[in-house]
């Protein structure tokens, strides 16, 4: 993969949690639905529905999903921490570019967000510093990761 690619992994990563958290609250909406057919008065939550099995289905994808973003929260952390201490290698040499990549792939921020916070004049600064910052990036560590 491209430095580029790498620096971006974080962002993938958090893509990928955020679904995943968005996967498991919809389960537990499908869950409290499955509550009101049971409370039809029903012995033990059982029905025609097969509701008592749906509950199982539901928890099972939860447990699931939850292991899953676990799993994906620790990569991240880990992709985040080496991708930190290469970018903080270029603080002597390229400061701005450590700032800049420190905002944009370990901190989150969007171009809009670093521009607002920074003494450009214009957002098209952002963007040309950014390529700029990729280029000190790839001339110290290279572009295959």
């Amino acid at each position: 993969m491209t430095a580029k690619e790498y620096l971006m992994l974080t962002d993938i990563l958090l893509n990928r949690i955020k679904q995943k958290e968005e996967e498991i609250e919809m389960n537990y909406d499908e869950i409290r639905d499955c509550k009101v057919t049971m409370s039809d008065g029903t012995e033990n939550g059982k029905n025609e529905n097969g509701t008592e099995l749906k509950l199982c289905n539901y928890i099972d994808k939860i447990n699931k999903l939850q292991q899953d973003v676990l799993t994906e929260k620790e990569r991240l952390l880990a992709i985040k921490i080496d991708i930190r201490k290469k970018i903080n290698q270029l603080e002597l040499k390229y400061p701005k570019s450590c700032l800049l990549l420190t905002d944009r792939y370990i901190l989150h921020k969007s171009f809009k967000e670093i521009f607002e916070r920074s003494k450009y004049t214009e957002i098209k600064s952002v963007y040309n510093n950014h390529e700029q910052a990729i280029k000190d990036f790839i001339e110290f560590h290279g572009n295959n990761f």
